[in-house]
């Protein structure tokens, strides 16, 4: 079940602009206050099995530096939550996130210089979803996310979290029913993320 309230317009100047694949190091653009909207729906186009995802594919060992790339994406902003639901099975059930979150650029340290940080829209694509729970209320919304997300893999699956709570995580918490912190997650066979140009919204 997804519950999301009322979204303002988006901007409707120009379609998100998808920067070209690199490393997980690269840098992006500003942030601005964003809403929610979720679609259900033929967008965006679902993926057959076998099909190449777009972006940058995440494995289990490339996790720490993503997280790292990003700053564990504390108080991101939610943008948009797509969810796509064909009937021919798992294979094309699709997730996708879009985060507006801070990217370092500069780790800082030598000669005393701080760290240089920018906003980047992020969008994390999570593909032959196996479950997912999507909640939001007035009393706990989903938009910004405090402590951050967190993508673990466990059991064969990648594990997206949005509300990962501020102690120690692990992704086979979510199987935890009497203990799981987290009400707000996504599990997949696949994942991968592009970091886009907007719009900002």
């Amino acid at each position: 079940m997804t519950e999301h309230g009322r979204a303002p317009a988006p901007d409707a100047a120009a379609p998100p602009v998808i920067r070209p694949v690199g490393p997980l190091r690269r840098p992006g653009s500003q942030w601005l206050e964003a809403g929610i909207r979720i679609a259900a729906g033929p967008e965006p186009a679902t993926m057959e099995a076998g099909e190449e995802m777009a972006g940058v594919e995440l494995s289990e060992e490339s996790l720490p530096d993503f997280h790292e790339r990003f700053l564990g994406f504390e108080d991101g902003v939610v943008s948009r939550i797509s969810i796509v639901l064909p009937r021919d099975g798992n294979a094309g059930r699709t997730v996708e996130v879009e985060v507006q979150a801070m990217e370092e650029t500069s780790p800082g340290g030598e000669g005393g210089r701080a760290q240089q940080v920018e906003w980047r829209l992020v969008r994390i694509a999570m593909h032959g979803i196996d479950a997912y729970r999507l909640t939001e209320t007035h009393r706990y919304p989903l938009q910004v996310l405090s402590d951050g997300l967190k993508i673990g893999f466990a059991g064969g699956f990648f594990v997206l979290d949005l509300d990962p709570g501020p102690d120690e995580w692990s992704a086979r918490a979510i199987h935890d029913t009497a203990n799981s912190y987290s009400k707000q997650y996504v599990v997949s066979q696949r994942c991968s993320f592009e970091v886009l140009d907007g719009p900002f919204i």
